[in-house]
């Protein structure tokens, strides 16, 4: 878009710049009567958005819902070296269930819905899901014997713990009353 006025012309250009440090610009600029003016040449740096990978958990594995399930994300990574944050949210929540590169929390049984948003210094965010099956874990039944214990095992158990224990009845050959 180019305006002028008396006091001079304006030129207003859009430039499409790729990620990364590798745009180079100058300006130059032709008045009316041929004058050439050239600005310095400048270096101008895009910031590129991190890349989100979830390690853990895995979609492929069932978890139960007594243990606490990992949440990992060191495989994330920013290509400009920046600091990132970790978020994560629950089922399309909008407040974050924990933050940090890992954690550990336990899930309540059925299918969740796990997305984990990796932010860079300058705001630019990526995002990774993943979708976690856990199971109520059944305690065992504990059944009970119907079959009294037989008596010979019982005279056994009594035998071996005179053999263990029957030195201590003794004191110099005289047994202990």
């Amino acid at each position: 878009e180019v305006s002028g006025s008396d006091d001079g012309w304006i030129a207003i250009v859009e430039i499409a710049l790729l990620p990364g440090s590798g745009n180079r610009v100058q300006f130059k600029a032709v008045d009316m009567v041929g004058n050439v003016a050239v600005s310095e040449k400048y270096i101008v740096w895009v910031n590129e958005p991190p890349v989100a990978v979830i390690s853990s958990p895995s979609s492929s594995v069932t978890y139960d819902d007594v243990s606490v399930v990992l949440l990992d994300s060191s495989g994330s990574s920013d290509p400009d070296s920046s600091r990132l944050t970790f978020s994560w949210f629950l089922d399309n929540g909008t407040e974050p269930v924990g933050a940090g590169r890992s954690l550990g929390r336990p899930f309540e049984p059925g299918l969740v819905s796990l997305t984990l948003v990796v932010t860079d210094e300058m705001g630019a965010t990526d995002e990774a899901s993943v979708l976690v099956r856990v199971k109520h874990l059944e305690e065992p039944e504990l059944q009970e014997m119907d079959t009294p214990t037989p008596w010979w095992l019982v005279a056994l158990l009594v035998g071996l713990l005179l053999v263990a224990f029957g030195s201590r009845w003794r004191t110099s050959g005289t047994e202990m009353p």
